[in-house]
């Protein structure tokens, strides 16, 4: 009896295949990391007190979500904190007169602020290259169409983020950490993931 031939699967199902396997590979890939924290050693003790949260963003959206996480997180501590969109709900202007105006409305004693500085892309490219076969009475074209197979194409985004406080009284740097984030979903739990990593550093460099 002549050995059963593999099926193999055919090509719009091996495309599937392969932008599932893009869509695992973008997701088993996300992470989020603090890569580096500096602390002013110049200044002494600083009290981590009466926080303005400030997320330099022009997205509203996105600016709302990490002002709001980083409150919560530090609510949790005890530690008294408001939103800069809860006082400006429109972008602050790039001037330290209009962001000094914010902090005087909120009467804050320290300014937490969170920008992008850095974001890259790079393309991972992916190919099906079809189902091996012990079958050896495969045509020359098998191989031939295993190789010609489609393409998937699967973007790593990385992205950068520097938050800084700063004394209000003094107008000087207390402590300043950058974080990275690979394929960020900028979801409200991604947001708490973040917030919770740097707080966790925070702690780690005696500043809560």
């Amino acid at each position: 009896m002549k050995p059963m031939k593999k099926l193999q699967p055919t090509a719009p199902f091996r495309l599937i295949i392969s932008v599932l396997l893009g869509m695992i590979l973008l997701v088993s890939c996300a992470s989020q990391s603090v890569k580096s924290s500096w602390t002013n050693k110049d200044l002494g003790t600083v009290g981590i007190e009466d926080v303005l949260v400030v997320g330099i963003s022009g997205d509203l959206t996105l600016r709302r979500i990490f002002e709001t996480s980083f409150v919560e997180n530090l609510q949790k501590r005890g530690i008294n904190a408001i939103p800069s969109y809860s006082i400006e709900p429109k972008p602050i202007e790039a001037k330290k007169e209009a962001l000094l105006k914010v902090v005087e409305k909120a009467d804050a004693k320290i300014v937490l602020m969170t920008r992008l500085i850095h974001s890259k892309e790079k393309t991972v490219v992916q190919q099906s290259v079809g189902q091996y076969s012990e079958d050896y009475n495969d045509s020359i074209g098998t191989a031939f169409m295993a190789a010609n197979e489609p393409v998937s194409a699967v973007v790593k985004t990385t992205k950068y983020l520097e938050t800084s406080i700063y004394e209000v009284k003094s107008e000087k740097l207390v402590w300043k950490a950058v974080t990275e984030s690979v394929n960020p979903d900028i979801t409200r739990k991604y947001m708490n993931n973040l917030t919770g990593l740097l707080m966790s550093r925070l702690e780690s460099d005696k500043l809560l």
